[in-house]
């Protein structure tokens, strides 16, 4: 589980992009008025890169599957808004799914 010192320093590294752009100033703003704790590690100026989180599932018919969790915001005046994408983590995951799209669907007619 993340904590806040490296949730904070990804959202630095992200902001990074955005430095220019006032929807993400103003929101940058409320989060330094609202916690004292975000201040405090705001201030400290770390930046840690955006990384992909893997998640594991086991499916019964075809295996362990791994994919990356991504997390994708459209729009910084939309936060409450984002796009979440399951990549395959490797290629042995890749085929595993390709063989699950295969199967036929075996939910109940009706």
């Amino acid at each position: 589980m993340l904590d806040a010192v490296d949730l904070i320093a990804k959202y630095r590294a992200g902001m990074a992009e955005h430095v220019a752009e006032p929807a993400w100033k103003q929101q940058l703003n409320r989060l330094l008025r609202a916690s004292g704790e975000f201040r405090e590690l705001w201030e400290r100026h770390e930046v840690a890169p955006m990384s992909p989180h893997v998640k594991r599932y086991r499916h019964p018919r075809v295996g362990l599957i791994r994919l990356e969790h991504r997390n994708m915001w459209p729009a910084p005046q939309s936060p409450a808004h984002r796009v979440v994408a399951y990549l395959p983590a490797d290629e042995e995951s890749e085929e595993r799914l390709e063989r699950l799209a295969e199967l036929p669907d075996e939910r109940p007619a009706g």
